[in-house]
């Protein structure tokens, strides 16, 4: 049979006698589970009696034991001191320094990191935060106080402006060097 116009024969298809079993299962869950989509049918593993659920806790952030790892790269958080919050804190040490904004002192810092690092908050039970509480005098306080406006939820970009508030100040931070995405074998 051939229609005008038409340079493809016509499709027969089959009916539902003839479908595959993956069709009819679908056809008869729909049938069952109106409120499911048809093609929502297929188990997800296992049966339930055999799935499993476990928390993995590993980190490639310096462990120096494993091959790959991102290298530590310090550790940063300020205590208020004698002040209210940290952001009064840097305020007030960034116009003892003589700068006017913390931008400026920014661009005057020379020991700045150069380098873009991953960010890692600093658990509060964790011997880094003993680490990051050796952080001690007013230059070492507004040196922390500039990486940390820089600092992102995951990211230390040096290229960012330097943005103080007082939940950006109130963090505890490790940060680690990225690297290459890829390891090369030696």
């Amino acid at each position: 049979m051939h229609y005008a116009g038409s340079y493809l024969p016509p499709l027969i298809l089959p009916g539902p006698e003839h479908a595959s079993g993956f069709t009819r299962l679908r056809h008869w869950w729909a049938d069952r589970r109106p409120d499911r989509d048809a093609h929502v049918c297929a188990n997800a593993g296992g049966p339930m009696h055999r799935q499993r659920a476990q928390d993995l806790h590993s980190s490639l952030l310096g462990d120096t034991r494993l091959r790959i790892n991102l290298p530590y790269a310090g550790g940063y958080g300020i205590t208020s001191g004698r002040f209210d919050t940290p952001l009064e804190r840097a305020w007030h040490l960034l116009e003892k320094a003589g700068y006017s904004h913390p931008e400026e002192a920014a661009l005057a810092s020379i020991d700045l990191p150069a380098e873009r690092l991953h960010v890692q908050p600093a658990p509060p039970s964790s011997a880094s935060r003993q680490d990051i509480r050796q952080i001690r005098g007013d230059r070492q306080v507004l040196r922390a106080a500039l990486i940390l406006g820089r600092c992102t939820s995951q990211l230390y970009d040096p290229e960012r402006p330097v943005i103080w508030t007082a939940n950006r100040l109130e963090r505890w931070v490790n940060l680690y060097h990225c690297g290459s995405f890829y390891h090369e074998d030696d």
